[in-house]
């Protein structure tokens, strides 16, 4: 569980203050930073020859230069409308608050995505349904590799960024001093299609984490951060079936938010504590790759 001192100094309404000056121009001048070596170039290309559909693609050179005023426009409202819904959400009601939340999340990662990728088409869908919606049962067909989904394509971002996800199909290692991707063994979640929602909130990401590493070496770089990323990527799961819930039947979410039971109470929790997992993923996300 990630607490909420580990964001140091900032108020939930402080987090998006390093993004006032994302305009076009500076986003443009971000871009060029990020893409101005091919190390990762090579890493998406590595990892998009594991997928038969939806590969994704580097931006290059000649992508984003005819592409450089729509693609900072884009990115840049990703970013406006990731805050807006966020601090929408700081004074919603709990009954409203994971709709917010959810959207804020899907801006800000489909920012991410596009910051360092490029894919061709639209994701088809969610990659996630929510199957069954009651208050003592929440099952999730979670079945992102069987077709083109948004959340696929996360996993994708993430895992080309080196984390190691046990939503992913493959993971990052350190293998004779390079990057490769391998399946992912350690996981209990991958090819997983079918899962009761309370599997995902007793997830221990530091036991996954810790059985990785008995069998693979990971980038340096990552070793302190796969614990609190598969937090996030499962807080982001967890808001994403309280907004679904929440929107098509209202009625058991609020009977959920009352937390009487021992199943409803912690799926409450997971959720609740996924609202400051949101702020520490952009936090660090910002800092480890935004950061000028």
């Amino acid at each position: 569980m990630i607490l909420v001192n580990l964001l140091g100094f900032e108020s939930r309404s402080e987090i998006w203050l390093r993004f006032d000056g994302y305009t076009p121009y500076y986003y443009r001048k971000v871009l060029e930073g990020l893409h101005s070596e091919n190390g990762r170039k090579k890493l998406i290309i590595s990892y998009a020859q594991k997928k038969t559909t939806d590969q994704p693609k580097p931006l290059s050179r000649r992508y984003l230069a005819k592409n450089r005023a729509s693609l900072s426009r884009q990115n840049v409202r990703f970013i406006e409308n990731a805050r807006e819904t966020y601090e929408a959400g700081l004074s919603a009601s709990n009954h409203i608050k994971p709709i917010l939340y959810h959207y804020s999340w899907h801006s800000f990662l489909a920012f991410l995505m596009y910051t360092f990728m490029r894919f061709d088409g639209r994701a088809g869908g969610h990659g996630i349904t929510v199957s069954k919606m009651e208050p003592h049962e929440i099952n999730l067909e979670f079945h992102p590799f069987k077709k083109k989904g948004f959340f696929q394509r996360v996993l994708d971002v993430l895992t080309i960024l080196e984390y190691p996800l046990a939503f992913a199909k493959w993971i990052p290692i350190l293998e004779d001093r390079s990057i490769t991707f391998v399946e992912n063994s350690p996981s209990p979640f991958a090819g997983t299609e079918r899962v009761n929602l309370k599997d995902i909130a007793a997830f221990d990401a530091k036991a996954y984490v810790l059985k990785v590493l008995e069998k693979f070496e990971l980038p340096a770089h990552v070793m302190e951060e796969p614990i609190w990323m598969n937090d996030c990527i499962r807080s982001f799961i967890m808001h994403f079936a309280a907004s679904t819930i929440s929107r098509y039947k209202p009625q058991v979410w609020s009977k959920i938010l009352e937390g009487e039971k021992e199943y409803e109470s912690t799926i409450l929790t997971k959720v609740r504590q996924g609202y400051e997992n949101y702020g520490y993923f952009i936090t660090q996300i910002h800092n480890r790759f935004l950061k000028s």
